[in-house]
This record gives structure tokens, C-alpha cells and sequence, in this order.
């Protein structure tokens, strides 16, 4: 009998966790969210709130991962322990960073809006105070940076 309470017990906190992980949304899914709602501006700080952060860095399509952990200022062995990957041709890639380490890394695919690429946006430090992005509506979302 104390072996099948055990495991219904190890079952209920699986289900929890299981639970509680799905219950947080994604930055992208956030993002969506408040494009759907038809949104002018997103402000990063309302849509990353499920860790801590004071900087974000924005990494278009095809860039590679050697490059990402030289405009962080990570190193190689770090960069992996936080799953920083090659940019796949349909997303961005999303590195949340806070106090000089790497917090949450997130693939944004593109079907959800493409962020814009110029020199003041692209692969820079956005520090959390100003990391909202102007909505700018053409054949489908471009997030500019302010």
C-alpha cells in the first residue's frame, strides 16, 4: 500500500511541475498575444517576466553561434551550458542577460513578426529600461527598435 500512495505521489508532483512549466508563456507567445491585440509598441519588460533580466540582445537569421558569444561576452563553454545555437533561417534568437550572464535564451520565429535588423537594434545590448520595440505594420510585423 505505501508503495502505490509513493508513486500516485510522485505522479501528482510530475503532473504539477508538468503543469506549472506550461503555465508560464513564452516571450514569443507573449509577443503575439499583444500584436493580436493590436499593440503599437511592445515593451520587453511586460512580455520577459518569467526570469530575471537587465539586457537583451537580438540575433538575426544565419548568425552563428561563435559570433553570439563574442557580442555577450561569454565564453564558448558557457554559451553552450545556456544553449546559445546557430540562428536558423526562420527565427531570431532572443539571449536575456542579467548581470553579465546569460538568464533565457529563445528562439522568435518569424511568422510571429521579424525584428529590425539595422545597426542601432541588431546583436547590441538593449538594456531592460529601453527595450521596447515601436509595431510597424507592412506585409506583417517588423518590431523597430525606439
Amino acid at each position: 500500500m505505501t508503495l502505490l500512495r509513493r508513486d500516485l505521489l510522485l505522479i501528482a508532483v510530475l503532473c504539477a511541475l508538468l503543469i506549472a512549466s506550461n503555465a508560464q508563456s513564452s516571450v514569443g507567445e507573449n509577443i503575439r498575444k499583444q500584436l493580436q491585440s493590436s499593440a503599437t509598441r511592445i515593451d520587453a519588460k511586460s512580455v520577459a517576466t518569467a526570469f530575471s533580466w537587465d539586457e537583451m540582445f537580438v540575433f538575426a537569421p544565419y548568425t552563428p553561434k561563435d559570433e553570439m558569444c563574442k557580442k555577450v561576452g561569454v565564453t564558448p563553454t558557457l554559451c553552450s551550458k545556456a544553449k546559445l545555437r546557430d540562428v536558423d533561417e526562420g527565427e531570431f534568437l532572443l539571449v536575456f542577460m542579467h548581470g553579465g550572464a546569460i538568464t533565457h535564451v529563445e528562439g522568435f520565429p518569424r511568422t510571429i513578426a521579424n525584428f529590425d535588423e539595422s545597426e542601432r537594434c541588431a546583436a547590441k545590448p538593449i538594456n531592460r529600461d529601453r527595450a521596447i520595440f515601436k509595431v510597424e505594420r507592412q506585409s506583417g510585423f517588423l518590431l523597430v527598435c525606439e
